[in-house]
C-alpha cells in the first residue's frame, strides 16, 4: 500500500514538474526541444 501511494506521489509530481516545464518553454516561443516532447 505504502510503495503504491509513493509511487503516485512520485508519478504526479513528475507530471506537475514536466508540465511546468512545457508551459515555461511555450511561453518563450515553441521552442520545446525533443525531450519535452
Amino acid at each position: 500500500m505504502g510503495l503504491i501511494l509513493a509511487g503516485q506521489l512520485f508519478e504526479a509530481r513528475y507530471c506537475i514538474v514536466m508540465l511546468d516545464a512545457h508551459l515555461a518553454l511555450a511561453n518563450t516561443g515553441h521552442k520545446v526541444p525533443r525531450k519535452y516532447r
